[in-house]
């Protein structure tokens, strides 16, 4: 299994779409938040990770352009964190 970096491809498309940090987080969490998470040191929750997505216009449910049904997976942490991969 390849590992996906959800803050990555949160960064990139924020960038793609010219937004400021504080553009995409406000009232969803502190900008630091968001740069830890776009920074992969910190995990976001499920319900920030599909409020993120949806402020950037991507599919909540399939959000890796060209990723077949089933190849995303969220494995929900014991601190309530979902990690994410992507299988080969």
């Amino acid at each position: 299994m390849e590992e996906f970096k959800l803050g990555t491809y949160i960064k990139k498309h924020r960038e793609e779409l010219g937004m400021s940090q504080e553009d995409l987080c406000g009232g969803l969490c502190a900008v630091s938040t968001l740069s830890r998470i776009e920074n992969n040191q910190q995990d976001p929750s499920r319900r920030l990770t599909m409020s993120l997505l949806e402020r950037l216009g991507l599919p909540r449910d399939k959000f890796i352009a060209g990723a077949a049904p089933g190849q995303v997976r969220g494995v929900l942490g014991a601190e309530g964190r979902y990690h994410w991969s992507l299988d080969a």
